[in-house]
């Protein structure tokens, strides 16, 4: 966890302030009884953390919404041992009372305390610069091709000495030359704009947070497109989205069934959704307690990846090839 010296300084001028008012209202109890620290305090204070912090980034997953709950904890307890020692300072007191009044019993400080623990800590557990992955633009360096003057392979600069037909099937082959250079390069156009898409569709998906892997691949088992915030690699679990389809194949074909365009795989922890298109298979992993945000995300993923198809095998692309070569 990054803190800069500014989030420091701020986060310990709030700190100073908590230690403050207490001092202040100490040992006023202001109506309240001294509590007995025990665990289900502990407990209550650990879940309305995670309530308040929910509300700060609904988009986190479960595990980061405990572990910043639990930073929130360690906080207002240290806060409470601080405040415990200054007053054992101030009013000659045991110390391992007073540490036991400012952690657990003194209510007016553990309200304020809890109250603005979020809030302090907010800066430095919510305040992270997001990583814009270029994965839908791979880095090539992109060169201008130079100019050249177009002289025929046989050509030369003295005068020719090869007969008048020669010099037209020299000429005619320079032109299928030309021709077949302007399809290569309309057709690595195309393609790179596809990829790019597809990546695209992919970052798109990956985007929620509960998502940890999403690839994409062809009705060869070949990786189009990947995105991964977690353990798994989109080119160790790509090989097994055909399989785990056509393996119950079988099964959906003797129950008169078709194949499901989206299946939902439930684990311990995680969550498997693979999603058929029609020349490609999309398969997400993600955490087990996704929203029905992804759902949304992964369908309309899957619609940049039909529009995206229906570019690439355009019957326009088609039409243009045949025209070049012809």
């Amino acid at each position: 966890m990054d803190i800069s010296a500014k989030i420091f300084r701020q986060i310990l001028l709030f700190t100073l302030i908590l230690l403050i008012i207490p001092m202040v209202l100490f040992p006023e109890r202001l109506g309240t009884n001294l509590l007995r620290g025990a665990l289900h305090y502990v407990l209550l204070e650990f879940a309305f953390y995670g309530f308040v912090l929910y509300f700060f980034d609904r988009q986190t997953s479960l595990l980061k919404l405990s572990q910043n709950a639990g930073v929130c904890v360690a906080y207002r307890l240290l806060v409470g041992a601080i405040l415990g020692c200054f007053i054992t300072i101030a009013y000659n007191m045991n110390i391992v009372v007073a540490m036991t009044l400012g952690m657990s019993s003194y209510v007016p400080a553990i309200v304020l305390h809890m109250a603005a623990t979020p809030f302090i800590l907010s800066t430095i557990l919510f305040n992270k610069t997001k990583k814009i992955k270029s994965q839908s633009t791979p880095s090539q360096s992109y060169q201008t091709p130079k100019k050249k003057e177009m002289k025929p392979s046989g050509f030369t600069a003295s005068k020719p000495i090869t007969p008048k037909k020669q010099e037209s099937d020299t000429f005619a082959e320079q032109s299928f030359n030309f021709s077949s250079r302007k399809l290569r390069a309309q057709q690595g156009q195309s393609a790179k704009t596809n990829e790019n898409g597809f990546q695209n569709a992919i970052n798109y998906i990956g985007e929620n947070g509960s998502v940890q892997m999403a690839a994409l691949v062809d009705a060869e088992g070949l990786l189009m497109a990947g995105f991964n915030r977690g353990q798994y690699e989109p080119e160790d679990i790509a090989p097994f989205a055909l399989p785990i389809v056509e393996k119950n194949a079988d099964t959906y074909k003797r129950l008169k069934l078709t194949i499901p365009e989206k299946t939902d795989l439930m684990f311990e922890d995680k969550r498997m959704i693979i999603a058929s298109e029609q020349y490609y298979t999309l398969i997400v992993i993600s955490e087990r307690t996704m929203d029905d945000v992804l759902n949304i995300r992964i369908n309309q993923g899957l619609e940049m990846i039909r529009m995206y198809t229906a570019e690439r095998y355009s019957e326009k692309l088609i039409g243009n090839a045949e025209r070049i070569y012809v």
